[in-house]
């Protein structure tokens, strides 16, 4: 059923096809066409002798112009009912985001009354009411129950990591990680070689491969043992920049799918749909890295 529902996805929503049928042109043409034809025939059949003297030929061109005409017009009313559909499942997608969001600062600003009442004149307030671990991991697990209810993900078809590059000690490690419990390729391997976070710090911008495969075989994707198992999937990184004045911490935000896609690798409306969505989240968590690398230089944490 999936491969169905992408396949009439990709006929009557964005394949070459669909755009092609779509055009406005093309709406305007094939009826003012047929239409014209028809009163040609109608009006002039008997009169003009290129065409009573080749009635047969010009019935049959009639048909084949009504036929394509109502055909295209099946199209565009399918066209128009399956991207009805597409723009209700990406209003849902936007609407659990403004959820979450809403969710991530009604969590930051609880802490913040809490510790207010608590906080005294002689004491370090920045230190007291920026906790950015406890935000980064209600962030992420947030997002992961988002994306798990927003694409019909199990918990094991998602990971939702943070590697951090230490600046002081030149140390590469997974600060956050959704699921603990993982056997992970080494963080040093992440950011380095033939993968998406190299490519992605490389870069200096965020980058998504809606199909991990193909990002493989172009050399900017690692496919681990369980990319193995699973076959196909997504992937987003984020990277985040954070300088002191004394060393530089980098990081890479990663939100990878196993065993299934989060777009289609030919659906480009949907691939800025996702990126724009991923940017704003992971600027979230990009704001609480910078706290976190302030707060380690000045305290030495």
């Amino acid at each position: 059923m999936g491969y169905l529902r992408k396949g009439i996805s990709w006929l009557f929503g964005y394949g070459w096809i669909a755009r092609l049928i779509n055009h406005p042109l093309i709406q305007i043409l094939f009826p003012a066409i047929t239409g014209a034809y028809f009163l040609v025939l109608d009006i002039w059949g008997e009169k003009w002798e290129f065409i009573s003297k080749n009635i047969a030929f010009h019935e049959k061109l009639f048909v084949y112009l009504l036929l394509a005409t109502l055909a295209s017009q099946i199209f565009i009313t399918i066209s128009k009912i399956v991207r009805k559909t597409k723009d209700d499942d990406y209003l849902k997608f936007l609407e659990g985001f403004m959820v979450l969001t809403a969710s991530v600062v009604a969590f930051k600003l609880n802490r913040f009354s809490r510790c207010a009442p608590r906080l005294k004149k002689k004491s370090n307030t920045f230190k007291t009411i920026t906790q950015p671990k406890e935000q980064i991991e209600y962030i992420i697990d947030q997002s992961s129950k988002w994306l798990k209810e927003s694409f019909g993900l199990h918990d094991d078809q998602i990971s939702f990591t943070v590697i951090k590059i230490d600046g002081r000690s030149n140390s590469i490690f997974y600060l956050f990680e959704s699921s603990n419990s993982w056997k992970r390729t080494r963080a040093k391997d992440i950011v380095s070689g033939d993968t998406a976070a190299s490519y992605c710090l490389g870069k200096g911008e965020p980058i998504y491969f809606p199909d991990k495969s193909l990002a493989a075989k172009k050399g900017r994707y690692f496919m681990s043992e369980r990319d193995a198992r699973r076959s196909n999937g997504s992937v987003y990184c984020y990277p985040v920049f954070v300088n002191t004045p004394d060393y530089k911490d980098k990081y890479v935000i990663s939100i990878v799918t196993y065993g299934k896609l989060l777009s289609d690798p030919r659906d480009d409306e949907a691939s800025k749909i996702i990126k724009s969505i991923f940017a704003e989240l992971c600027r979230r968590i990009e704001l609480e890295l910078t706290l976190a690398t302030i707060r380690a230089w000045q305290f030495g944490e």
